[in-house]
């Protein structure tokens, strides 16, 4: 008797050592299950401020790509007083001549400048006189869904206008060059 004692026992032992085996298992699985849990919220939340912040640079790229794009129109040889090294004038006579260059199809002008000004719009505005409202120089036929404007301002001289007695004069207004990019 002593023998099945000593087997029930034995039985017993083994019963209860494997229950706890099981509690410790269940127990680590539900800490992994956790963990895991916890590691994907983490991974979840990273995620989206990783897409935040490229969000804000891309943003960033793109303010700094209309201002060099600005400064760029605004000094361009092209286009500015031949008395003015400072970028602050624009002579309407070369604008108009440029404008005409870029317009004709198939032209080495319109090739240029179609890459210089992809995806963009430069005109420039007259603020104060009625002498002419304003043109644009370039517009960039793009489907966009934000644009960027930067607009600097400018002296409009024309220097095709004529006096009462039939001379040339330099006439000066004030106005804005507006470059606006599309994305």
């Amino acid at each position: 008797m002593k023998g099945l004692n000593a087997l029930a026992h034995a039985l017993l032992y083994i019963k209860m050592r494997t229950k706890k085996s099981q509690l410790k298992m269940t127990e680590t699985i539900a800490i992994l299950v956790v963990f895991f849990i916890l590691l994907l919220f983490g991974l979840v939340f990273y995620g989206q401020y990783q897409k935040s912040s490229l969000a804000k640079q891309e943003e960033r790229f793109f303010e700094g790509r209309a201002v060099a794009s600005s400064l760029k129109t605004n000094f361009m040889q092209e286009i500015r007083c031949e008395d003015e090294p400072t970028g602050t004038c624009i002579d309407l006579y070369k604008f108009d001549i440029l404008k005409n260059k870029i317009e004709e199809p198939g032209s080495d002008y319109a090739r240029f400048y179609s890459n210089l000004f992809y995806g963009m719009k430069v005109s420039i505005e007259n603020l104060i006189s009625d002498y002419f409202d304003g043109a644009v120089l370039y517009e960039s036929p793009v489907n966009w869904t934000r644009k960027t404007a930067v607009q600097t301002p400018v002296i409009l001289r024309d220097v095709t206008a004529v006096a009462g007695d039939g001379t040339y004069i330099k006439k000066e207004y004030f106005g804005v060059l507006n470059v606006e990019i599309y994305r």
